[in-house]
C-alpha cells in the first residue's frame, strides 16, 4: 500500500491521494536504480521530489525498503536540521 488513508479520505480525493503516492514511489524507485551510492531521504527530495514534504519522502523510502527494493545502510550523513541521517541504496 502507497498511501496511507489516515485522514480518512473518500472517493476520487482518496484515489487521486493513492495515485499520487504510487507516483511518487515509482520516481524514487526509478532515481536509485540509476545510481551507484547511498543517500538520505533529505538528497532525495531534493534532487527527485523537490516539492513534496519530506514525509512523503521517507514513507516511500520505507515503503520501497519494506517491499526489498531499497536497503537502509549503516552509513549516516549530516542533515540540514543538523542531525545525523541514514542512507538507503538500491538493492541490486
Amino acid at each position: 500500500m502507497s498511501y496511507y488513508n489516515t485522514t480518512n479520505l473518500k472517493g476520487s480525493t482518496l484515489k487521486d491521494s493513492r495515485k499520487k503516492a504510487k507516483t511518487q514511489e515509482d520516481l524514487i524507485l526509478a532515481w536509485f536504480k540509476k545510481r551507484k551510492r547511498a543517500y538520505t531521504p533529505c538528497e532525495v527530495r531534493d534532487k527527485v521530489l523537490r516539492d513534496s514534504p519530506l514525509t512523503s519522502v521517507r514513507r516511500a523510502i520505507t515503503n520501497l525498503t519494506d517491499q526489498g527494493y531499497l536497503i537502509k545502510t549503516t552509513l549516516t550523513k549530516m542533515g540540514k536540521y543538523g542531525k545525523f541521517n541514514y542512507c538507503w541504496k538500491y538493492n541490486k
